[in-house]
């Protein structure tokens, strides 16, 4: 069962990190029309990161043996809510039109912190499921769900603060914890 749940996953993600990737390499390309927004720019940076972080975690279920409904569907809700942390920051370029990145963020700074909030509450599902079951991904799940509890509050602020100092601030945090995350997975192996 596990691996047909990964593989499903899986594709979820690669159509999802698709948006991110395309944006940047269409950026690249109509730079001269571009007014950029490092801001925007660090949310997709960010919302790479949590892809990546989420497809790597999803190795520690390779030992769980029985499967409920309720697990599966809690993943899959997860994965469908990284789509969409992935596909609100991404911008599309027309060609030889200009692009106002900080007018983007600026109309979709709700769209895009709605997307990590919505993703960061079924996180808390994911773990609740997990504890609650039992299963082998019960172990840290306690431990997972605290853990969630800072970026949650960041992305309410950002959601209720519009300004950019206060947005710089909760991109930067979020940015430092994907990245700490991270680098401890790597260290751990």
């Amino acid at each position: 069962m596990f691996a047909h749940i990964v593989v499903f996953l899986s594709f979820i993600y690669a159509i999802a990190i698709t948006h991110p990737l395309a944006s940047a390499h269409e950026l690249i390309v109509q730079r001269r029309h571009v007014r950029w927004s490092a801001l925007l720019i660090c949310w997709m940076i960010a919302s790479v990161l949590l892809l990546i972080l989420n497809w790597l975690s999803l190795f520690r279920l390779f030992a769980v043996t029985t499967w409920t409904v309720g697990q599966v569907l809690t993943y899959i809700l997860a994965a469908m809510c990284i789509y969409f942390a992935c596909a609100f920051p991404a911008i599309r370029a027309q060609p030889g039109e200009a692009i106002d990145m900080p007018d983007y963020f600026a109309r979709n700074r709700v769209p895009i912190l709605g997307a990590f909030l919505l993703f960061g509450l079924v996180a808390l599902l994911v773990n609740v499921v997990d504890f609650l079951t039992g299963g082998t991904a019960a172990n840290g799940a306690i431990d997972r769900i605290y853990r969630v509890m800072p970026n949650l509050v960041a992305y309410m602020v950002g959601l209720i603060f519009r300004a950019k100092w206060v947005q710089w601030l909760v991109v930067l945090f979020v940015l430092g914890r994907l990245a700490y995350v991270l680098t401890m997975s790597i260290i751990a192996g």
